[in-house]
């Protein structure tokens, strides 16, 4: 199914590139048809701890590209704790600064990463009262545009990337 599904699409427009995300299996049959392979990402958020970010390596068996397209943690905006407690804006930036370090020391799998959301948003699944309350919190701002810890460190990270891009071009 998934096969048809790709050479349809890629019978329509052969210069559109196709991709999917999938959570942590760069090994799925799919990856063979892709042209950029996409992962959805959460270590430190969903499951182990920021700190074994730095020990994870990627590894593919397909000659493609891969792209981080989710990665992040969630923050109440303005929840700040010194322990750095999960959902603290200082958590969220920990988890942030640890995947950016995963994803530098993978630079030879990963070709490029984009965080999961830019804004919190409003979503009916999420049941925390004290720090979801009905929104998706993994946003670099919450949902009036008030800027997390975590945007400063993001933006400067996007910003090396683009400075060193320039010099690569020249």
């Amino acid at each position: 199914m998934k096969a048809a599904v790709f050479a349809t699409g890629e019978d329509a427009d052969p210069t559109v590139e196709q991709a999917s995300g999938s959570v942590m299996r760069i090994e799925d049959p799919l990856c063979a048809l892709l042209d950029v392979v996409a992962v959805n990402e959460y270590v430190g958020w969903y499951y182990k701890s920021a700190e074994d970010c730095l020990s994870t390596t990627w590894r593919t068996t397909f000659e493609k590209p891969v792209v981080i397209s989710e990665f992040g943690a969630g923050a109440k905006a303005g929840f700040r704790d010194a322990e750095r407690r999960r959902f603290s804006e200082e958590f969220q930036l920990d988890v942030y600064r640890a995947q950016f370090a995963m994803i530098e020391k993978n630079r030879a799998v990963i070709r490029g990463a984009s965080p999961w959301i830019l804004a919190d948003f409003l979503c009916p699944r999420r049941f925390n009262q004290t720090y979801q309350n009905l929104f998706n919190r993994k946003g670099l701002m919450d949902h009036n545009g008030n800027r997390k810890l975590a945007w400063g460190f993001v933006r400067e990270v996007y910003e090396r990337l683009a400075m060193v891009g320039d010099q690569d071009s020249a």
